[in-house]
């Protein structure tokens, strides 16, 4: 009985001093979603050599006459469109929110057109001498 007191203490003290901890931080959810985007990068690599060992051992398969030539051909289709989804929806999130960033910028009237012409970090003339003239030898 003491030793299961002493586990429920250690517990909640040690999740009491995570919690601060956490909400210390100024953006979690930033940082969640930053750990997610690691873990996710990380699971995608390992995911992408498990498929390249099943494609070479179907191939293998396929090639004794073991799996026939047709499933081969679906396993690596759907191999094909599971590693090319991500960057399907990538695309068509960054595309969506082009499309919505420009036509809520026009329709509310805040929008400012900056050239390159404009920025003077760019534009060579803006920096030295705008007269023309050389500077004599």
């Amino acid at each position: 009985m003491r030793k299961n007191i002493w586990k429920l203490f250690s517990l909640i003290l040690g999740g009491m001093l995570y919690s601060t901890a956490a909400f210390a931080a100024d953006d979690i959810f930033g940082e969640l979603a930053l750990r997610a985007e690691v873990i996710g990068g990380g699971l995608t690599s390992v995911g992408y050599v498990i498929a390249a060992i099943g494609l070479i051992v179907f191939t293998f398969m396929a090639i004794f006459n073991k799996l026939s030539w047709k499933t081969l051909a679906y396993i690596m289709m759907s191999c094909f469109f599971l590693s090319v989804m991500g960057a399907i929806i990538s695309w068509v999130r960054e595309d969506g929110d082009q499309a919505l960033d420009v036509s809520t910028a026009s329709a509310s009237g805040t929008e400012k057109i900056t050239t390159e012409s404009q920025d003077p970090t760019k534009n060579p003339t803006s920096k030295g001498n705008t007269t023309g003239g050389s500077s004599g030898k």
